[in-house]
């Protein structure tokens, strides 16, 4: 029933002196330009209509027996019966809290009357309380305020009271009080939604459970949504369906790090195919680098005191002997590595090089041919006779020289000084059901392409090249040549700008090393990851956004432009901690945002239906 047609039934009714009230003692203020500050109630009766046109005789009786009891209460608190409004009342208090009390004491009397009462001779009545400035003129008032307890009582439910935001403030501290969020409601004539607390009727307060689910059915739909979508996000993760999409954004989180610069503590010397041709082909025997040439090089570098020297050159065969030198070099120099290659059937090291300064170039190439992770270390390396990698052999030996010497923690994990090389597991953020034996690690790869600096073995053996380059560095020997086919390993940084940009072995060996080197002496993190568990909360937190967005948006175009801004803040906030190393779920969370939205959103639209 609208204001304006109570406001006519009002005129009917009291010409009619069947509904008439006493007037109170104290007077009502007199219409003027000054607004003032009252307590506004309207009343009305549940399905008033209906028993008008079964017994309108028998309705009229009741209606008068509750206005009577009302009035009686109204003067109990301080408050001013205006008119009646055809099956309602309209009462003014000097407070919130009076108008509140008043409301409550009517509620419960009116309850209490009907107990032992048949149904036909009980009026359920709804009131609504709201707080504002208004104008007096004789038994009337006008107002917004008038209009907004109207519109309220209207949302309250049958022997229940609505209160309007202002009127839950000045009385929630009230323990008599207790009035609970229903949420923001679209009222009739008012702009915008507004928050709304009800007072539940005396009898529904005896069943808390029932009330609460009522209450707070919303919050209980965002829960169930998000707790389903989480669910089902981690299942079909843990099955590894959504795992090319992760490392699919690792990747493109990799690829958008600032620059590094090179490391300068890293001196590359690549093979070329310009230099593998200059060396006559009897005396390479079908390798990249004959032993002539080696022995120049090594010759050419050691004067100006490289701090290590490692080959990354398979040798299969010994020196010939025509260079002993070379071999003696390969044999007591503790500074000269070489590579090896376990499984079967393997490459064995060069015979010159004892298993100490013996490591094998394994490399791990994930499902889509990207190498992503590397191994630190195998409990069984034949034919390498030394289990750890030539990456940690190298790294650890330039370590040593600043008294950083490697140890094993309690669990089974490689430590150099405070740095813990925590061992990828089977299912390890994006990774799922991978095969992770041995000591396999993440690849952070330095942000700088080159890695280091780069001279070719033209470039050294005609000494074209500055000295500092090598002293106290680690130079790396590798081949870059095409016809040896070490050059074409893919990282997450290969399809970068559109296009497809291969790294070759020596690059991959010079990553690992810096990678350690980094992590030891600079505090470059290593990529760390969440547990299991702390995964899911973050993934359940960015589909419970996704459910509240959804429930707040009132239109489809709404919500899907919200979901894009938080979608962009999910995203912003992966690559911050991608910044320090942090590898936590993007895609799983970005999946259960929206399916947690589109969730609650179908729900809505079907109970709207």
């Amino acid at each position: 029933m609208t204001h304006d047609k109570l406001n006519q039934n009002s005129r009917d009714t009291e010409n009619d002196s069947f509904l008439r009230f006493p007037q109170t003692s104290t007077p009502l203020p007199h219409l003027g330009t000054e607004k003032i500050l009252a307590a506004i109630v309207f009343t009305d009766v549940e399905s008033f209509t209906k028993k008008m046109v079964a017994d309108e005789k028998h309705t009229l009786e009741l209606i008068q027996r509750d206005f009577d009891l009302m009035n009686q209460i109204c003067q109990q608190f301080a408050g001013h019966v205006l008119k009646s409004l055809g099956d309602g009342l309209l009462m003014c208090f000097p407070s919130a809290e009076k108008a509140v009390s008043c409301a409550i004491e009517i509620q419960k009397v009116l309850a209490a009357a009907a107990k032992n009462k048949p149904e036909r001779d009980i009026l359920r009545h709804r009131i609504g309380i709201h707080l504002g400035e208004v104008f007096f003129s004789d038994n009337d008032v006008m107002g917004n305020g008038v209009n907004m307890a109207a519109r309220l009582q209207a949302q309250a439910p049958a022997g229940g009271i609505c209160l309007s935001q202002t009127v839950y403030d000045a009385v929630k501290d009230c323990r008599e009080i207790n009035a609970v969020y229903a949420g923001l409601r679209e009222l009739k004539n008012i702009p915008e939604p507004v928050p709304v607390y009800e007072i539940l009727p005396p009898q529904e307060r005896e069943f808390l459970l029932s009330s609460l689910l009522r209450r707070w059915r919303g919050l209980l739909l965002v829960l169930t949504a998000s707790t389903v979508a989480t669910s089902l996000v981690m299942g079909v993760r843990s099955l590894g369906v959504l795992q090319f999409w992760e490392l699919q954004s690792f990747d493109q989180l990799m690829r958008l790090r600032p620059n590094e610069g090179l490391d300068q503590r890293l001196l590359l010397i690549t093979i070329t195919e310009d230099d593998v041709q200059a060396q006559p082909p009897e005396e390479r025997i079908g390798a990249s680098l004959s032993d002539r040439s080696l022995a120049q090089l090594i010759a050419k570098l050691e004067p100006y005191q490289p701090l290590a020297i490692g080959l990354d050159i398979y040798r299969d065969r010994p020196v010939n002997r025509e260079y002993p030198d070379l071999a003696t070099r390969m044999k007591t120099s503790d500074r000269f590595f070489a590579i090896c290659n376990y499984g079967d059937p393997g490459v064995i090291p060069p015979p010159e090089i004892p298993a100490e300064r013996q490591g094998f170039n394994n490399v791990i190439v994930d499902s889509d041919e990207v190498l992503r992770r590397y191994l630190l270390g195998v409990s069984s390396p034949s034919p390498c006779q030394n289990q750890y990698s030539f990456s940690w052999q190298v790294a650890t030996y330039y370590l040593a020289k600043k008294k950083i010497e490697p140890t094993i923690t309690s669990d089974g994990y490689l430590q150099l000084g405070s740095v813990i090389f925590k061992r990828l597991e089977k299912n390890t953020s994006g990774y799922h059901n991978i095969n992770a034996s041995g000591h396999q690690v993440l690849l952070n790869y330095r942000a700088s392409r080159p890695i280091a600096q780069t001279l070719t073995l033209t470039d050294i053996l005609k000494g074209k090249f500055n000295p500092n380059l090598v002293k106290n560095r680690i130079v790396l020997i590798g081949t870059t040549a095409p016809s040896f086919n070490d050059h074409h390993w893919r990282t997450p940084d290969s399809r970068d700008k559109g296009s497809i940009q291969a790294m070759s072995g020596i690059e991959i060996q010079a990553h690992m090393v810096s990678q350690i080197l980094s992590a030891v002496l600079d505090n470059r993190p290593l990529i760390w990851w969440w547990s299991n568990s702390d995964e899911m909360i973050w993934i359940w937190g960015w589909s419970f956004v996704g459910a509240i967005l959804a429930k707040y948006s009132h239109s489809l175009r709404g919500f899907v432009i919200k979901g894009g801004v938080v979608t962009g803040i999910l995203y912003a906030s992966c690559w911050g901690l991608f910044l320090q190393a942090g590898w936590v779920p993007l895609v799983p969370a970005a999946l259960a945002l929206a399916m947690s939205g589109i969730g609650v959103r179908i729900f809505y639209r079907f109970q709207t239906k």
